[in-house]
């Protein structure tokens, strides 16, 4: 069972994970998790990927690729992302790649949850953004087939 939530362009998936059985006091129990997966939402243009919408950018870093599919080219930089920052807490990573007339622009960042602000994630973040490999494999990821982006 897959409900999905659409509103104002975006849309939830909720999934019910697999039930787990454990022993408390040895008797035997049956632990549900509901799990929410990313949000996506493409409104004029520009995609956002994000934990949350309305996305909010606390942490912002951009830059400039060459055209390419945005819905792939957001999925590779979320999941780099989240490897990359994964050990910040209160961290909402949030992926926003809009068309431009001769290439992509993308916005990698998220929202804080909690006051606090790691100045070293800025330094990770654009780091991540500007590492030859990564662009690389999200260049071969992200190639377009055909005229749609």
């Amino acid at each position: 069972y897959n409900p999905v939530q659409r509103a104002n362009g975006w849309h939830v998936h909720l999934h019910l994970c697999a039930t787990k059985r454990r022993k408390i006091h040895g008797k035997s129990t049956i632990t549900f998790r509901c799990k929410m997966t990313w949000m996506t939402s493409d409104i004029n243009g520009e995609y956002i990927m994000a934990r949350r919408l309305p996305a909010r950018f606390d942490l912002c870093v951009e830059t400039t690729l060459p055209l390419m599919s945005r819905r792939k080219l957001a999925l590779q930089i979320r999941q780099d992302m989240w490897r990359v920052l994964q050990n910040l807490r209160g961290f909402l990573p949030a992926v926003s790649v809009m068309r431009l007339d001769d290439g992509v622009r993308v916005r990698a960042g998220g929202q804080f949850t909690c006051p606090v602000h790691i100045p070293s994630a800025d330094a990770k973040l654009h780091d991540m953004l500007n590492n030859a490999q990564r662009r690389q494999r999200w260049s071969s990821f992200a190639k377009l087939k055909g005229t749609s982006c």
